[in-house]
């Protein structure tokens, strides 16, 4: 425990899981509201504005692991290959969120969600952390961990922005910078993990 606690790396997957799972979570919840309160969507498409985000959810996670594979495939270099990959993730995801809060047409509002969702799905790749960076025999309990991040964001996520759009008087601006800065905590915690070291040294056996 003392080695995990002491690592770098681990606390950056840590932190860079957190914000990952803040994003998703917060977008999850919210993006129906945002679209019947903040853009007048009718149910019919609130219904295909959803899919259209989310779907490209789907993409996001598909082109990264098919991305990561065939990058790592032909590199020995794999800090280039992940952080090049989760940085992509994180200022593309950073990006398409800052711009959302002063835009008042559906289709481009549409298209930055959309975005920010395609983005911030390529940190599917957190999943591989555990199997490539924790010895084998702690490879369940480190993922386990690693998703304790998950859940907290999950939790944090709602709450923040329920908050921050009630205070606002129904504005969603500030949930949407909110959501910004948890992106930029995904970047930098990402860049952070070294992944050509184990996350923690191994005790030999006393």
């Amino acid at each position: 425990m003392r080695d995990y606690a002491t690592s770098r790396s681990f606390w950056g997957m840590m932190f860079g899981r957190l914000g990952w799972a803040t994003i998703w979570w917060g977008i999850i919840s919210w993006t129906p509201s945002y679209l019947d309160e903040a853009l007048g969507f009718d149910l019919a498409a609130l219904g295909w504005g959803t899919f259209l985000v989310y779907g490209a959810g789907v993409v996001g996670q598909l082109v990264a692991g098919f991305w990561s594979d065939r990058w790592r495939s032909s590199s020995p270099r794999h800090n280039v290959v992940m952080r090049t990959i989760l940085a992509v993730s994180g200022v593309g995801t950073a990006v398409a969120i800052f711009l959302i809060p002063p835009v008042t047409d559906g289709a481009v509002a549409l298209a930055l969600l959309s975005a920010a969702v395609f983005f911030i799905n390529f940190g599917g790749l957190y999943w591989s952390i555990p199997a490539l960076l924790a010895p084998k025999e702690q490879v369940g309990t480190v993922g386990g961990v690693m998703n304790v991040a998950s859940s907290g964001g999950g939790a944090i996520a709602p709450i923040a922005m329920g908050f921050a759009i009630g205070a606002a008087g129904g504005a969603y601006g500030g949930a949407f910078t909110f959501l910004g800065v948890c992106a930029i905590v995904y970047l930098v915690g990402s860049l952070i993990i070294d992944f050509e070291r184990p996350l923690a040294r191994r005790k030999a056996a006393a």
